[in-house]
């Protein structure tokens, strides 16, 4: 005969004492509209009401539904609490589905840089029609088309990138802002989300949002040499350029910087300084910046 199996006792889970409370404080950043501390400050007696009222603001990190309850046992029975319940969200649109019309007028409100306007008057005069200060002129708007600034950073033990201008890294004061640099990553942590982080989320918004961030801003470099680090770093992206303008000039840099550009198929104009385009001095009378369209620059450049 085989052997009896012995018995198994079945594991009983020792469970807390009832007067010992199964919760623990929460730091969540929630605090009181009126500025007090959230376990010090005592409620008010509100008359219109006839109730002690509290107003809190409440912070998470997810969105949440307030449940009313009351704790039934323990040290804290008969305690009013406010549960936070989580949301499920199932009811939501995919902004794909949008015609690629209305994806469009999306990407130009989050992307494009809205230009100051600038208000005239428009007058006719010798079969035509001219800018005039007259107030009793029909008014025009003219909205100029913006320029990113770009200069050039370059952080420890890496390569030098190109930044918008104005860039400037100070780490003490970084700190202070709750902004750090991942020597890992390369990259600036902590810092504001950038509508820019859209042409990441895939390859078809990238498509579709790049001809709105490269084609319609004119982008101003200090000089060739910051152009050349610029158009070396988008890569692919040079196909969508339209405008670009150009202080300084370096014979060193031009050639490289020229070269790069032969894919950017839809450029229209390049804006560079008078001095790099003209041998002879400006006049005081001269425009300070001269444009070169691309039909004008030699192939050999």
């Amino acid at each position: 005969m085989p052997p009896k199996a012995k018995p198994t006792k079945a594991k009983v889970l020792e469970q807390p004492p009832v007067d010992e409370p199964i919760f623990k404080p929460w730091n969540s950043g929630t605090n009181l509209h009126s500025g007090g501390d959230l376990t010090e400050d005592i409620s008010q007696w509100r008359v219109d009401t006839t109730t002690y009222s509290q107003s809190v603001e409440i912070h998470h990190n997810e969105q949440f539904t307030l449940e009313p309850l009351v704790i039934t046992q323990g040290p804290y029975k008969g305690r009013h609490i406010l549960m936070l319940q989580p949301v499920e969200i199932t009811d939501y649109f995919r902004f794909m589905d949008l015609p690629p019309e209305l994806r469009k007028m999306v990407y130009g409100f989050m992307l494009l840089e809205r230009p100051p306007q600038r208000h005239f008057y428009a007058s006719k005069k010798n079969r035509g029609w001219e800018l005039d200060s007259a107030p009793s002129s029909p008014k025009v708007v003219i909205e100029e088309m913006v320029s990113i600034d770009i200069s050039t950073y370059k952080a420890a033990s890496r390569d030098r990138r190109p930044v918008r201008s104005g860039f400037n890294w100070h780490e003490k004061s970084a700190k202070r802002a709750g902004i750090a640099w991942d020597n890992y990553r390369g990259k600036v942590i902590g810092q504001e989300p950038s509508a820019l982080a859209l042409l990441r989320v895939s390859k078809q918004l990238l498509q579709e949002s790049a001809p709105i961030i490269y084609g319609e801003h004119r982008f101003y470099f200090p000089d060739m040499g910051v152009m050349e680090c610029f158009l070396s770093t988008i890569g692919g992206m040079r196909h969508f350029l339209k405008h670009l303008k150009v202080e300084g000039y370096m014979s060193t840099k031009c050639r490289p910087a020229f070269k790069l550009l032969k894919d950017a198929k839809n450029l229209r104009t390049i804006e560079v300084s008078h001095e790099a385009v003209c041998d002879r001095k400006r006049s005081p009378g001269d425009q300070p910046i001269g444009t070169k369209f691309i039909s004008e620059i030699p192939s050999d450049a």
